[in-house]
């Protein structure tokens, strides 16, 4: 589920920056562009590729049928995107990838025990119960099949999100989960189903506790004791809007907080508007040739620009979309806190929905797997062709 992601991750993915302007370029020629027969390529925010010289292509392939002006655009923006960054992040990527299952569990079970023990420390500072009330009662056992009974609609809904009817409604789901693959990737490559059923739980529960009893309870307190600096009374009679408040809160704090995770950096900002900016003088002066005319350059330049816009548009969206999701997650999950006030009913629906998300992200994992023993099986083969001839 988007709104409980590991919080180990968060050094994995780049640094985030703030929501992106819109992009100056009109909807509808986007649209108009985007059902053409040259419709841009899909381009992925997180590029998996090494960082490679750019090329310089010759802008007579641009009027060759094999190639259109679109296709070379596309190429250019992900090897300019490929650059950004230091490589840090890819290379403890890898180092995280290939790590064994049983490490990538250990390492969960201590940040999950962090994220206890903080939970733990600010309850107590606070004067409730760290596990929600959780225990072996009528109460615990009413709040779960409530919590079962939330969890249907909402896993039956994010299953139908990964779909591609639901992809057809809103195209920018598939830029949401390419996203969520690329932040998951690592951690589960390897593992089995059974594995990543143990992960998912070492996530989700410390931080359903982390951010019910102990968020809740703090931001309660710290709005109640600014209302009474404010006021010089107390807010005993508005136990309902304080719930209430502090729900919003945290919901946003998640949304914003997941934004920002898929968004594009500044740096990436600033190097995709530069590139539109210069495309002209870029394909008038660094591709042309005998064989093009600048009437070639001017249309290699239009769609570079096309597919920048719409890159950043796409990412943009994507980005809005993952925070709304996840702002509404949290929301609905902090509705079954207070409406049972057992931390059972949020942590159940909680692991329900994650579990339809982990379902399909190991399962993308498990076939790119599939796809690379394949390859590497036939590159071996060939290999040893010609030695046994």
């Amino acid at each position: 589920m988007a709104s409980l992601q590991r919080t180990s991750s968060a050094p994995l993915a780049r640094a985030g920056s703030g929501s992106l302007p819109p992009v100056p370029v009109p909807v509808s020629r986007l649209s108009r562009r985007g059902s053409s027969q040259h419709a841009a390529p899909s381009l992925s925010r997180a590029c998996s590729c090494q960082a490679l010289p750019e090329e310089v292509p010759s802008i007579s392939a641009f009027s060759t049928p094999a190639t259109d002006p679109f296709t070379s655009a596309g190429r250019r923006l992900q090897t300019l995107l490929s650059r950004v960054g230091d490589g840090e992040d890819e290379a403890l990527n890898q180092l995280v990838e290939e790590e064994t299952p049983e490490s990538k569990l250990q390492t969960a079970t201590v940040l999950g025990c962090g994220v206890t023990v903080a939970s733990v420390v600010i309850c107590s500072l606070m004067h409730v119960d760290p596990w929600g009330g959780v225990g072996f009662n009528a109460e615990t056992a009413a709040a779960a099949g409530l919590g079962l009974a939330a969890a249907l609609p909402m896993a039956l809904l994010r299953r139908w999100s990964w779909t591609p009817a639901a992809a057809k409604v809103l195209p920018a789901l598939q830029d949401v989960h390419d996203g969520q693959f690329e932040l998951q990737r690592p951690w589960l490559a390897s593992m089995g189903r059974g594995q990543v059923a143990t992960l998912m739980a070492l996530e989700v529960l410390p931080l359903t506790a982390l951010l019910f009893p102990a968020g809740q309870a703090a931001i309660r307190s710290g709005v109640a004791m600014y209302g009474q600096l404010i006021s010089g009374a107390g807010l005993p009679s508005q136990e309902a809007y304080l719930t209430g408040l502090a729900l919003m809160l945290t919901a946003i704090v998640c949304g914003v907080g997941r934004s920002l995770e898929l968004s594009v950096t500044e740096e990436e900002y600033d190097l995709v508007q530069t590139a539109a900016k210069n495309a002209d003088r870029y394909y008038r002066t660094v591709t042309t040739d005998l064989h093009t005319t600048p009437a070639d350059a001017s249309r290699a330049a239009e769609a570079f620009r096309f597919v920048a816009a719409a890159w950043l548009q796409t990412k943009s969206e994507a980005s809005l979309l993952a925070g709304g999701i996840t702002g509404m997650d949290v929301l609905l999950l902090g509705c079954l806190w207070a409406a049972t006030g057992n931390l059972a009913a949020p942590a159940i629906a909680a692991l329900a929905v994650n579990g339809v998300d982990m379902w399909q992200l190991h399962s993308l994992v498990l076939k790119k797997e599939e796809r690379a023993r394949m390859a590497s099986g036939m590159g071996g083969g060939k290999s040893q062709g010609p030695g046994s001839a």
